[in-house]
């Protein structure tokens, strides 16, 4: 008697288990469908932005070379060029993310002097720095060291760090920029980006490389952004089998 009951627990366990797993399994191909729905979402509203951004940029350039220097629509239409760089730049992260998600961002290598692009890439900030009256410290290894890397990965991942670097430093603050290589034998560079800004709450730290994820507390209107930069950093240099860390 006791083993038919026993027998028959096991069935209704198994039933509940078997049921369990078929809901289980329901729910995770529906969440990756909202994936692959988000994904190809990002990437079209991002396509549909980047064109005509790219068409309003180009009259902007032209009519920035036939206005004089110190007027006032030459202000003007400064501030546009930045605004609608602004908005590129943010479309072109939509699109890398989405790519990421899909997993077709692929790496383009190319054996070079990584010093040397690095080198360019840091200089590219100096006039920001003067602009914004900050101090601007960079120190790269001397002579050359040519490896294999992905220039427009680097790139972005540098670009992010000293963008950000410079967003929330104040007037009369520091940035500094340092590659070093620790060991040229197994190919490894590092880039160590610090500023003096007003910080991250320690209690933040783990959370900064989280998508869409912004500092409590810490809303600029000058200096707002979309919690997309350092996540897409993070991923790039995961991309690169490399790590990042606060």
């Amino acid at each position: 008697y006791f083993s038919m009951i026993a027998f028959g627990l096991a069935l209704v366990l198994a039933f509940v288990i078997f049921r369990n797993y078929r809901i289980k399994n329901k729910a995770n191909k529906l969440l990756a469908e909202m994936d692959q729905l988000k994904s190809r979402l990002f990437s079209n509203i991002s396509h549909e932005f980047r064109t005509p951004l790219t068409l309003i940029l180009g009259p902007i350039e032209e009519m920035l070379s036939k206005t004089e220097k110190k007027s006032t629509s030459r202000k003007a239409v400064k501030m546009m060029q930045r605004n609608a760089n602004r908005l590129l730049n943010l479309v072109n992260q939509m699109l890398d993310l989405s790519k990421l998600d899909a997993g077709s961002l692929k790496l383009e290598l190319v054996e070079k002097d990584i010093v040397k692009f690095l080198r360019v890439s840091i200089l590219s900030f100096a006039s920001l720095a003067e602009k914004k009256k900050i101090n601007f410290i960079h120190k790269l290894p001397d002579g050359k060291f040519t490896t294999w890397y992905d220039p427009d990965k680097l790139e972005k991942i540098l670009n992010n760090l000293l963008s950000n670097a410079f967003k929330f430093t104040p007037e009369g603050g520091e940035v500094k920029c340092e590659v070093k290589l620790p060991d040229p034998g197994k190919n490894l560079v590092e880039m160590l980006v610090q500023d003096t800004g007003k910080g991250i709450p320690a209690e933040q730290l783990d959370k900064i490389f989280n998508r869409f994820h912004q500092v409590e507390g810490s809303y600029d209107p000058e200096s707002a952004g979309t919690g997309i930069g350092l996540s897409l950093t993070k991923e790039l240099v995961n991309l690169l089998h490399g790590d990042i860390k606060v």
